[in-house]
């Protein structure tokens, strides 16, 4: 059957990527935004991972060629973001001499994270550590998870859902992945959302379900939601019923919304368009305005200069620009 894209999700992948911006600009440039949990919003791309590649899941595709696929739509921006990373910190210096860097630069091209003792798995560009992690699922994905049934599916995500939650529980947060030391760990947060997306993905396809309410009031409630989030107390707990409860109803209200069109539809376009190379591009761009200063005021300059790269990434990509502006339908 053929069945609309899910317009929708692209607003709410744009959504996470500012989501994450906002957190790290809180974050390294100390400027107060009330976005503490942003971290949060890398579970929510791994859920849409999962949902949108078992929706547009072709049935000619075979492991070889599905990974193929998403190893040439992630690595060429990814290798870019590397090299970026490189340059800058080779400039401000503060990754060690010339040889350490280019270390960097073939571990971070390669997408292998250095597990040091200390210090980010992928020292160049942070937020790479879930871009490695959402290769090695998009591999099994196409190996392994996509040939298994439901129940199965549902047991998997069950198993590593519970692991993730007794673990950020135990922890004090669900931050397991962007560290040299716990890498390995954000096994645990792309097993369980990756895996549910699947699951959802395929409820979604049976059709057994109806609209609660409108996408756009949805996708309200979700910013509302991790706005809300800094103001809870125990931060292991919200964390852990968030990412296993919260999150994945937030995402069902998302996909069964009423799909939007007009200014709507192609506003939420942009946005997912946008999203990834927003993601992949900010934090090489946050170092180099770092070594200006920390203020306000640089944490803004970093913000438009992030916006601007990844806007001009996204117009530089024919494909991309053109799905901003035509509904694409993916068959099934």
């Amino acid at each position: 059957m053929t069945i609309n894209r899910v317009v929708q999700l692209d607003g709410l992948r744009g959504i996470a990527a500012i989501g994450v911006l906002l957190y790290h600009i809180q974050c390294w440039f100390k400027i107060p935004l009330g976005i503490s949990r942003g971290y949060l919003f890398v579970d929510m791309f791994f859920l849409l991972s999962g949902f949108v590649l078992t929706v547009t899941w072709r049935d000619a595709d075979s492991a070889f060629s599905f990974f193929g696929r998403r190893l040439r739509r992630l690595w060429p921006t990814i290798a870019v973001a590397a090299v970026l990373g490189a340059v800058i910190h080779a400039v401000v210096g503060d990754l060690g001499d010339t040889r350490s860097v280019a270390l960097l630069l073939g571990l971070g091209v390669l997408c292998t994270p250095l597990l040091a003792p200390s210090g980010l798995a992928f020292p160049l560009n942070g937020p790479q550590w879930s871009l490695s992690w959402e290769l090695i699922a998009n591999l099994v994905h196409g190996t392994t998870l996509n040939r298994l049934n439901s129940p199965q599916l549902a047991l998997i995500a069950a198993i590593w859902g519970g692991a993730l939650a007794i673990s950020t529980v135990v922890t004090g947060g669900n931050t397991f992945g962007p560290d040299g030391t716990n890498w390995l760990l954000g096994v645990m947060r792309v097993g369980w959302a990756y895996t549910l997306g699947i699951c959802l993905a395929r409820l979604y396809r049976s059709r057994k379900w109806s609209a609660v309410c409108s996408c756009t009031e949805a996708l309200a409630l979700v910013i509302i939601v991790y706005i809300t989030l800094p103001l809870l107390p125990n931060v292991g707990i919200v964390d852990a019923v968030f990412i296993v409860v919260v999150m994945p109803a937030l995402f069902w209200l998302v996909v069964i919304g009423e799909t939007p069109a007009g200014r709507t539809g192609r506003l939420m376009s942009i946005l997912g368009a946008v999203s990834f190379p927003l993601y992949a591009f900010h934090m090489p761009v946050f170092s180099a305005v770092l070594s200006v200063g920390v203020s306000v005021y640089t944490g803004i300059v970093a913000a438009i200069i992030a916006l601007s790269l990844a806007t001009l990434v996204t117009l530089l990509s024919a494909d991309r620009t053109q799905s901003v502006w035509n509904v694409r339908r993916a068959r099934t």
